[in-house]
């Protein structure tokens, strides 16, 4: 019998993730466990950068406003990256690492002294932020808000893959890890989450991508 795989995202047609374990012999099944909606930011500081953390932060900023000539830009993950390449913006850094600390260290030498915005959820852990205080100067903006989905129903899986602490703390707060489950977070942030609920064996991948998050589990 295949295993199956649950992540707590909902993949795209085409997944790389999806894709690769199915060919594999895994059974996947994707789905966010939590709602984005976009708030409503007005105006904001001009900065030498903007720079995303996730996918949902392009989506949500992008979708309002447009990056004005000159303003250079950061990213962390494939994902991130391709969706300001969706929106035709190429970036100017681009991070893989899987340790926050390392991006950070790597971009702020690279921004030094410069100003750098961050559109970020309302609830967000500021992960990268905290480690380039001495490096850059912050500015945070509010775009979008998650909230965790009310009364989920995940069928079992063998393989829990966590893509954000919220979504594993939503999990958690309806599930416990079961004998034998095997689990994978995305970054040291998830990875933190499960370690507050007790979860201490877990794996994570090299880096953020969907093809690094299956290699993880082949």
């Amino acid at each position: 019998m295949s295993k199956k795989v649950f992540i707590s995202r909902d993949l795209k047609e085409g997944s790389i993730f999806k894709s690769k374990l199915e060919a594999a012999g895994y059974q996947v099944n994707g789905k966010s466990l939590i709602n984005i909606n976009s708030v409503e930011f007005g105006e904001f500081r001009k900065t030498d950068w903007v720079f995303f953390s996730s996918k949902n932060a392009v989506k949500h900023f992008l979708g309002k406003t447009k990056i004005e000539g000159g303003t250079k830009l950061g990213a962390i993950g494939l994902g991130t990256m391709n969706a300001l390449k969706e929106m035709g913006y190429d970036t100017d850094y681009y991070g893989m690492q899987s340790k926050i600390e390392d991006t950070a260290r790597d971009f702020g030498t690279l921004a030094e002294r410069q100003s750098v915005l961050f559109p970020q959820a309302k609830n967000s852990l500021r992960s990268i932020q905290k480690h380039l205080v001495d490096y850059v100067k912050i500015h945070d903006l509010v775009v979008y808000k998650n909230e965790p989905v009310q009364d989920i129903e995940v069928p079992f899986a063998d393989i829990l893959v966590f893509t954000s602490p919220m979504n594993a703390r939503t999990y958690l707060e309806y599930y416990d890890i079961e004998d034998g489950q095997q689990i994978v977070a995305i970054g040291p942030t998830t990875g933190n989450t499960l370690e507050i609920f007790g979860v201490r064996e877990y794996k994570m991948p090299e880096n953020f991508s969907e093809e690094s998050l299956a290699e993880c589990i082949l």
